[in-house]
């Protein structure tokens, strides 16, 4: 995406390597589309006499997965887990169609998850992710005890998605502090103003947010939607916690 800064390379999966398709660590990419999902699963799956998964890179973002998609790759990844002692550091689902329904599918019958624990990054963006949604994946990120990079920015959920999140965020259940160091959650369009959109803000969330930032002390990096208010209270009292944090609070 040019025009953004350096670092969007990194922060935000761009890159040369920003492609749709599974990637494993020998760099061999295969193009992926909604059908593929089902037969990538059954691979996944297969129980290759125990031997270690060297996958570590999944990229799917582009490529709509539907629902029963969606399924199957929960369904295969935890297979894979299982089966072939799979720890994938990366999944890129940005893209994709992905709602509330097709996260279920894709944590599992418990929606916690345990199958994606490994990560560290997951690409969630431009989805239709809504309250429900956030609420979902704040419930399992309890899980993704080494997620260091979560990327939302795009999807459909409001002030009390959000703060149901940054709960999830908070409510850690053990005594090692989550990894989180970069999240992109606050920059959602029902959060900014403009473009035909109900005004939210940060009113609604900023108290979940503040409570969760003490609990995040890996987190560097909050971006944030540009269309945000700058002068409402809700906005000074998040840039206040972001430079006592030491926290870059920054606009895409």
């Amino acid at each position: 995406e040019e025009g953004e800064d350096e670092d969007e390379d990194e922060e935000g999966g761009g890159g040369e390597e920003d492609k749709g398709g599974a990637v494993d660590e020998g760099g061999g990419e295969v193009e992926i589309g909604a059908p593929g999902s089902f037969a990538l699963a059954g691979l996944l799956a297969c129980d290759y006499q125990h031997s270690h998964s060297r996958l570590r890179t999944l990229r799917l973002n582009g490529h709509d997965l539907t629902l029963s998609g969606f399924h199957a790759l929960g369904v295969g990844l935890d297979a894979a887990r299982t089966n072939n002692g799979l720890r994938l550091a990366e999944l890129d689902l940005a893209h994709t169609g992905l709602c509330v329904e097709g996260l279920r599918g894709l944590l599992g019958p418990d929606t916690r998850g345990a199958h994606l624990a490994s990560l560290r990054r997951l690409d969630l963006r431009q989805n239709m992710l809504d309250d429900d949604g956030a609420r979902l994946l704040g419930r399992g990120f309890r899980s993704l005890q080494g997620l260091s990079h979560l990327f939302l920015r795009g999807n459909e959920f409001g002030c009390e998605g959000a703060a149901a999140l940054f709960v999830g965020f908070a409510t850690w259940p053990t005594s090692e502090p989550p990894a989180l160091q970069f999240c992109d959650a606050l920059a959602n369009h029902r959060l900014g103003v403009g473009a035909g959109r109900p005004t939210e803000g940060l009113a609604g969330c900023i108290d979940a947010v503040l409570a969760a930032l003490s609990a995040l002390p890996e987190l560097t990096r909050l971006q944030l939607d540009p269309r945000l208010k700058r002068d409402d209270e809700a906005y000074n009292a998040l840039q206040d916690a972001c430079n006592r944090f030491d926290i870059d609070l920054h606009s895409f």
